[in-house]
């Protein structure tokens, strides 16, 4: 129904832009006459909206991973490069999208903040990018399940925040 108005519409704009009608409008009732079509144009598409609420954007969550390095005896390990990175299918194989790096610091810790969008896990890679400096360290990596139940304070598009503590243990080249 709204676009048969629309294509009246049209065809009588054509119709008075052709005929003799034309010749005796001045230009300043143009003026006025485009400014009332517009302004039924926009009302009717105003009033072919339905009442679902669209939000623009995606949903998101804000993610907290934090945890410690230690070595094979207990001892925090620095200097080492934590990736959190998220595996996707891709064709035949997968490709890798690593979410946030940060490196540990004296105390072997580190605290990465990023938003993303509402994962199911993630993947978190430490390694030893340092060389021998702090000790010579094979890469390693901690799988973590994200369930339904670690997402707090959930609110329209914000699907909540995600915090894990985790330890990494480096085993010694």
């Amino acid at each position: 129904m709204q676009y048969l108005i629309y294509i009246c519409i049209y065809h009588y704009i054509l119709i008075i832009m052709k005929g003799e009608i034309m010749k005796n409008f001045q230009h300043t009732w143009l003026i006025k006459i485009g400014n009332l079509l517009a302004l039924l144009l926009t009302l009717m598409g105003i009033n072919s909206c339905n009442n679902n609420v669209v939000e623009y954007g995606a949903p998101y969550a804000h993610f907290q991973i934090k945890g410690k390095v230690m070595d094979s005896n207990s001892k925090p390990v620095s200097g080492i490069r934590v990736d959190c990175t998220i595996n996707y299918p891709y064709g035949e194989g997968s490709y890798t999208d690593t979410l946030a790096t940060e490196l540990t610091n004296e105390s072997g810790k580190f605290d990465t903040n990023f938003s993303y969008e509402s994962i199911s896990g993630l993947t978190v890679i430490a390694t030893d990018t340092d060389g021998i400096n702090n000790g010579s360290f094979e890469k390693d990596s901690v799988d973590m399940k994200i369930t339904n139940d670690d997402y707090k304070g959930s609110k329209g598009w914000f699907e909540g925040t995600v915090t894990k503590d985790i330890t990494i243990t480096m085993k010694e080249k």
